[in-house]
């Protein structure tokens, strides 16, 4: 897995970062300075951790009906986490097909999902629904990118960053 931010060097800079610091840490203190505030540090943390299994993005009492949403950010990734037509929790990239525009804002309810600048339209489940004046040049993916795996289980709205991993204890 390789970082957007980061090259190959700078990742194995990162993980020597961590090998040394794991080795000079001294029990009973506090980790070093670095394990906060380095970038290498940070990605290798999101690629090894955040990006690999199942997160709770909210509870599912935040979107009860067909069209509630909620927005979940984690570093660059801001999701839209919706509740389909189907009934079922749905995540999709929020982030619209032409202009990389964020389509939501927090929390709410709607009826189609609207691009903020083209006024494009897109349905509950990321289908493009309508994109006025603009059927000449349609984009080669006009859907909402589908984030990876979201479901609900037990009341919580939980979502996948990779399309792998594995499954917290049940």
């Amino acid at each position: 897995m390789s970082s957007p931010f980061l090259t190959a060097s700078q990742l194995a800079d990162a993980q020597a970062l961590l090998e040394r610091l794991i080795g000079e840490h001294k029990p009973g203190y506090a980790l070093q300075r670095e394990f906060q505030t380095d970038p290498g540090l940070y990605q290798l943390d999101l690629e090894r951790i955040w990006r690999r299994g199942w997160l709770f993005a909210g509870h599912t009492c935040q979107v009860k009906q067909p069209g509630d949403y909620f927005v979940f950010d984690i570093d660059t990734d801001s999701i839209i986490v919706i509740r389909g037509d189907d009934e079922r929790i749905h995540a999709l990239h929020n982030t619209a097909a032409t202009r990389h525009e964020s389509l939501q804002a927090e929390s709410g309810h709607v009826g189609r999902i609207v691009c903020p600048y083209h006024q494009w339209s897109y349905a509950r489940n990321g289908e493009l629904a309508a994109c006025g004046g603009m059927t000449r040049r349609r984009p080669r993916s006009p859907r909402l990118q589908p984030a990876p795996p979201a479901r609900s289980r037990r009341g919580w709205a939980d979502l996948r960053l990779s399309g792998s991993g594995s499954d917290p204890v049940r």
